[in-house]
């Protein structure tokens, strides 16, 4: 992770693809309150990417855009994860609550769901370019 501790953006986005492609392997007994697994999922991206709690809730509210956006799904009949007071366990609902949009984006895609998540991270590296002032190069030229 030297590189990502060099550039905030690339531990930002390091963790969203790390937590994305984890949580969409997910079997439903890891979504179980009594699991442990999103508490260590979380934890294990956080740790390797150097990030604290706020800057992943960064990475994960431009997860969701790029999920919404790349699936076609409908902001207007998608849910917003509940804002909690303790940010532990927001993060926590904001991660149960993705794991289930990639499910839902990868069913509306008709792809699995890591190919959700590689054309979510895909969509991730537009959205960066065209924020930093890069178009993408176009295949072929």
């Amino acid at each position: 992770m030297q590189a990502a501790a060099a550039e905030p953006e690339v531990q930002l986005r390091e963790f969203a693809s790390m937590l994305a492609i984890g949580i969409a392997e997910f079997e439903p007994e890891d979504l179980a309150p009594y699991s442990l697994a999103m508490k260590l999922a979380v934890s294990v991206c956080l740790r390797r990417c150097d990030l604290d709690l706020l800057e992943s809730e960064v990475a994960l509210g431009r997860l969701r855009r790029c999920l919404v956006e790349v699936s076609g799904l409908s902001w207007d009949e998608e849910p917003c994860p509940l804002p909690l007071p303790d940010r532990t366990q927001r993060i926590l609902n904001i991660c149960h609550y993705t794991q289930g949009l990639i499910v839902r984006a990868a069913a509306r895609m008709g792809v699995t769901e890591a190919e959700a998540v590689e054309a979510t991270m895909e969509a991730w590296d537009r959205l960066a370019a065209v924020r930093c002032g890069r178009t993408p190069l176009l295949a072929g030229r």
